[in-house]
């Protein structure tokens, strides 16, 4: 596949849309909110992350700012927030 940046601007430049980002999505269970799903959204220098929970009656969710570095951006998501 191509660099991740070049398809971006590809997608973007063909579909007249934007701020494209390549989703990587994770299913798993926490303890306290059953199953839950994270998305690793991603661009080239820009990672966001969005969890959510999948079982609850009422769906709590959790993110934290973007970050360039991925690592960062996995520390500084609200994770607490998905058993509230």
């Amino acid at each position: 596949m191509e660099n991740l940046g070049e398809l971006i601007a590809k997608l973007e430049k063909a579909s007249g849309s934007f701020e494209l980002s390549k989703v990587t999505t994770f299913r798993g269970f926490l303890d306290g909110a059953g199953e839950i799903e994270i998305e690793v959204m991603e661009r080239p220098g820009n990672y966001h992350i969005f969890a959510r929970t999948l079982e609850l009656d009422v769906e709590k969710t959790a993110t934290g700012n973007s970050g360039e570095d991925l690592d960062t951006t996995i520390a500084l998501v609200h994770w607490g927030d998905l058993k509230r």
